[in-house]
């Protein structure tokens, strides 16, 4: 995030406080919190970035879409297909889209806003 051009990291949701304030610092963030929906409630905060232990992925991503965040996950995004088809409808019903992060930089659409369907 810190290559993108006009990005911004805008707050970081860690388990502990001490974990949020040391990425907080260390990339000058100033929304730090050990809550997902005090995040997601946080009118700066327009995206997501899941990178979550795999099996927290479906919960925290459904969260963040719910809340109508546009979604970026961390491979694995899921930890079978049952789940990954709870995130796809998510993503569907809400409205926005949800991208895979596939590893060597690469970002991977998984569900589109108009459709939602499983792309290559």
């Amino acid at each position: 995030m810190t290559r993108v051009e006009d990005g911004e990291i805008t707050a970081v949701t860690s388990r502990t406080r001490d974990s949020a304030d040391s990425f907080g610092d260390q990339w000058n963030v100033t929304g730090r919190y050990t809550d997902l929906d005090a995040m997601l409630a946080d009118p700066a905060v327009e995206a997501v970035y899941v990178a979550t232990p795999h099996p927290r992925h479906v919960h925290d991503a459904i969260r963040s879409m719910e809340a109508r965040k546009p979604v970026l996950c961390e491979k694995s995004m899921a930890m079978n297909a049952s789940e990954v088809q709870r995130m796809l409808d998510a993503a569907a019903a809400n409205g926005v889209f949800r991208w895979r992060r596939s590893g060597a930089g690469s970002f991977l659409p998984t569900a589109s806003c108009s459709s939602c369907s499983t792309q290559e």
